[in-house]
């Protein structure tokens, strides 16, 4: 094996070395017996150039000798379908009195040979997918002539039948095997909208290009490891990125940039009070998580927004009045009655109108209207007192801003994935999905929303200034009567 190809063969080895380390849970069933196998010299030759081997070869498990080769993952519990295998051998007819010795000429066995079997595992005997066959073979001495071939004392692992003196093993799997998983959340929730108050009533409109969306999480979903989000985004007039977006992506987690090409406006209903019943949740149907497990256990996850309008589904998302989902709001059940036989149709029924709703904190009546300084940060202050010249006043903000907060906030979500995957999911076929900001929060936009604030009807003895908070988890605006 030349320098390059071994430093680059350490390197990979050692970011595996660092997952087995840093994620300890369990493997699936059928890998669990894995192991990366190496063919190793004992003794390489102290000379640093060139470097061979003087002493034994043997089979070990970690890597870092200077002479070294990855054999592959070898199965070192026996499992359906393969064949124990030794490195080995021959010892050569001792000499009266002496201690035999090896002859030099390594191969495979299968089946004890000699003192100097060491153990490779479990091959197996035809192949599976994912492996290939596997050879122990020798670099060669320079010809000489008439003289037969002959091994230096450099032996090496491959899948090249016609390699000199190879020795087949038996099928390996030489990358570490993966099981892949596809998953169909019934739902995402993408944003959650606030409506100011007012009698106009009042309205907030995100214009073309604003920016909404959360950095996501799965790690709470996996019983065997932290989770890694890369991702699928969406191409169109609706756009969807997923990666580094608004600087909250990391080991285990991914931004979810969600934007569009129209400007949205939002309507509340005629009121001198803050009801949050007309706020909404921002749905996504046909969104995919697509997930892939090795053999150590280590979950790699993506989520995939790219097939939402194949599906038959809007793009946009849609819209979910939170008073819809809640027993006795205000919201005339009429109005709420093609929104929920929409949401049946698509298997989202009461059971999991809860979950929903968590998203915005304020849905439950009864919760203090104070808000969470962790997650809502406050950027502006409007009038709201009646005024007989004026009733109403436009107010525009840059959605490219950057909002700092003391300490970061999060909500999850529990949702129906409709597949079972035991030993892999906590819930048997559910996913938490969990909505987080940083301690940093940039919107990423460039673009400008603004929000109507109807002023009050008289006689009006409630709150004289209307305080406008940024939702650090969702990149929206969120409106109070309270600091």
């Amino acid at each position: 094996m030349n320098k390059n190809n071994r430093t680059l063969l350490l390197r990979r080895l050692s970011l595996f070395a660092f997952l087995a380390t840093f994620f300890t849970l369990a493997s699936p069933a059928s890998f669990a017996g894995l192991s990366a196998t190496y063919l190793t010299c004992v003794e390489p030759r102290a000379a640093k150039y060139p470097i061979w081997c003087t002493g034994t070869w043997q089979v070990m498990h970690s890597p870092g000798a200077r002479i070294e080769s990855l054999i592959g993952f070898v199965e070192q519990t026996q499992v359906a379908g393969t064949q124990p295998a030794w490195l080995t051998c021959n010892a050569r007819p001792p000499v009266p009195r002496a201690t035999p010795v090896c002859d030099g000429r390594w191969y495979v066995s299968f089946a004890p040979n000699s003192k100097y079997d060491s153990f490779i595992g479990y091959t197996y005997t035809s192949q599976i997918p994912d492996t290939l066959p596997r050879y122990i073979a020798c670099v060669l001495e320079p010809p000489i002539p008439k003289a037969p071939p002959r091994c230096q004392d450099r032996w090496y692992a491959t899948s090249d039948s016609t390699a000199p003196f190879a020795s087949f093993m038996g099928y390996v799997y030489v990358d570490p095997p993966l099981t892949r998983f596809n998953l169909s959340p019934k739902y995402y929730v993408g944003s959650v909208i606030y409506l100011p108050p007012g009698q106009g009533p009042s309205t907030i409109t995100y214009g073309a290009g604003a920016v909404t969306g959360t950095t996501l999480s799965t790690t709470e979903s996996w019983n065997v490891s932290a989770t890694f989000g890369t991702g699928f985004g969406l191409n169109g007039s609706n756009s969807i990125s997923v990666g580094d977006s608004f600087g909250g992506s990391s080991t285990t987690s991914t931004d979810v940039q969600l934007s569009s090409a129209a400007s949205r406006t939002y309507r509340g209903q005629p009121s001198n009070v803050l009801n949050h019943d007309y706020d909404q949740v921002i749905l996504y149907l046909g969104v995919k998580l697509r997930a892939t497990v090795d053999y150590l256990g280590n979950v790699v996850w993506d989520v995939d927004f790219s097939q939402i309008s194949s599906l038959g589904f809007a793009a946009s998302g849609y819209p979910i009045s939170i008073g819809c989902l809640r027993p006795n709001s205000t919201v005339p059940p009429s109005l709420c009655t093609a929104t929920l036989n929409f949401l049946a149709a698509n298997g989202i029924t009461t059971a999991d109108y809860a979950e929903i709703i968590k998203a915005d904190p304020f849905a439950d009546p009864a919760a203090s209207p104070s808000p969470d300084h962790d997650r809502y940060v406050l950027i502006d202050s409007v009038n709201f007192l009646p005024d007989p010249t004026t009733s109403t006043y436009t107010y525009n903000l840059n959605n490219s801003s950057t909002s700092t907060n003391a300490r970061t906030s999060s909500v999850s979500t529990t949702v129906n994935v409709g597949i079972s995957l035991p030993g892999l999911l906590k819930l048997t076929d559910q996913l938490t999905f969990t909505m987080s900001n940083t301690a940093s929060n940039r919107t990423g936009s460039n673009s400008t929303s603004t929000f109507v604030v109807s002023l009050p009807s008289a006689p009006y003895s409630g709150p004289s200034t209307l305080f406008v908070y940024l939702d650090t988890i969702y990149k929206t605006f969120m409106f109070s009567f309270t600091q």
